[in-house]
């Protein structure tokens, strides 16, 4: 029954960020150098790489870019959360981020009216151990997913992020 849930829930969570994937790909057009293209990327590459689209690089590259939609409401905390652990072990966001499958995370806040987002670097992320400067792991009111924050303003000091749309 949890396997039946939890493929529902991404059925249903992936279905409403790819309504917003022709947005964010013209952004990611807009503020990566050399794409020649940014395909959507396969389920399994979603679910098992945690990378939600695939930007080619005039230099026949594929760079992975995960992204994290979040309700506008969430922007007040001024930082981004990343999956950290799942009660069932599995592997999470950060395990990827921090194995080098992912390039870039494009991490926005969305309401009807207003569409902010950062573009992170996260070899940069890397390089520069952001992970330490994380908050306290908090808990997802299901109980069973847990997220570390990290503040923007640390984000920038470090130079991880690539380009931004934030109101302050």
């Amino acid at each position: 029954m949890a396997t039946c849930y939890i493929q529902n829930s991404y059925k249903k969570d992936r279905a409403w960020a790819d309504l917003l994937l022709p947005k964010i790909k013209r952004i990611l057009l807009e503020n990566l150098a050399n794409i020649s293209c940014i395909r959507t990327s396969s389920e399994e590459e979603d679910m098992k790489e945690s990378a939600d689209l695939i930007a080619e690089f005039l230099d026949g590259s594929p760079e992975k870019v995960a992204v994290r939609s979040r309700d506008i409401l969430y922007k007040k905390y001024k930082d981004i959360t990343i999956r950290s652990k799942r009660e069932t072990g599995a592997a999470t966001e950060i395990d990827k981020i921090k194995g080098g499958q992912i390039s870039y995370y494009f991490y926005h806040w969305i309401t009807p009216d207003s569409f902010e987002w950062v573009l992170l670097d996260v070899k940069k992320m890397i390089e520069k151990d952001a992970f330490q400067y994380a908050d306290p792991e908090i808990t997802n009111k299901d109980g069973l997913t847990f997220f570390v924050p990290i503040k923007i303003k640390k984000l920038r000091e470090l130079g991880c992020i690539l380009s931004e749309c934030v109101n302050e």
